[in-house]
């Protein structure tokens, strides 16, 4: 087992802080200076392959979005079937990924997210490395942020 000094060191070196008195970040996340914005989401489906979706939410979403568009996703899918089942079913056979965005300030950063398709979260993968430290943030911060 671990001993509580060491888990606190590994996660100063993950979450890159100094000391203990820095900023917690997610919080700082949660300022009104942060908009999360969901541009669309892609998946593959067994029969007619990759779909894009715009996201028609108008700007700023929420977190509980990313929830609402994977559930439209899967009734649209279950609407492609016939209810007699004759034929090969529709599917899901792809993580569902969103493309997103995330307004710090007068910056933004770029990311992905990934979930399957229950809705579990797979992955978060920041395109603008350089942008989201300037800001403190990294994949987990964020991944903790939005969920």
């Amino acid at each position: 087992m671990k001993n509580l000094k060491n888990i606190l060191a590994e996660n100063m070196r993950r979450f890159g802080t100094k000391n203990l008195s820095e900023t917690n970040l997610t919080n700082k996340l949660d300022s009104n200076n942060v908009q999360l914005v969901i541009n669309g989401a892609e998946y593959d489906k067994n029969i007619g392959g990759y779909s894009y979706v715009t996201y028609q939410g108008g700007g700023v979403a929420d977190k509980s979005d990313f929830q609402d568009l994977i559930n439209d996703i899967k009734q649209e899918i279950e609407s492609e079937n016939d209810p007699t089942g004759a034929y090969d079913q529709t599917r899901l056979v792809s993580d569902i990924e969103f493309d997103c965005e995330l307004k710090v300030g007068s910056d933004t950063i770029d990311f992905t997210v990934s979930f399957d398709e229950d809705g579990d979260i797979q992955n978060v993968e920041i395109q603008d490395e350089l942008v989201a430290k300037k800001h403190g943030i990294n994949d987990q911060v964020l991944s903790d942020y939005l969920f």
